[in-house]
């Protein structure tokens, strides 16, 4: 969808250290995890035409509010330039 994550070097501890704890793949827990992005970053993206994303340790722990929180700057930026 043309949409880059950076994670960064903490996310990737966060993430190792959840998928042991849950016992599940990287893969099964970024799936279940980042399972509604493509809508909320498609959103950002037409708002503010931002496809780059950073993926820190803070939205490892609770990426559904993570998500919600770019999409509700990425509606204020919007407002604000238009």
């Amino acid at each position: 969808h043309g949409f880059a994550l950076e994670f960064t070097e903490d996310a990737v501890v966060a993430l190792i250290e959840e998928s042991l704890e849950a016992d599940k793949t990287i893969r099964g827990l970024c799936e279940r995890k980042f399972h509604n992005f493509n809508h909320g970053l498609t959103l950002i993206s037409r708002n503010t035409g931002q496809n780059r994303f950073v993926v820190d340790s803070d939205v490892i722990r609770d990426a559904e509010k993570a998500l919600s929180n770019w999409v509700v700057a990425s509606y204020k930026k919007q407002e604000t330039e238009s």
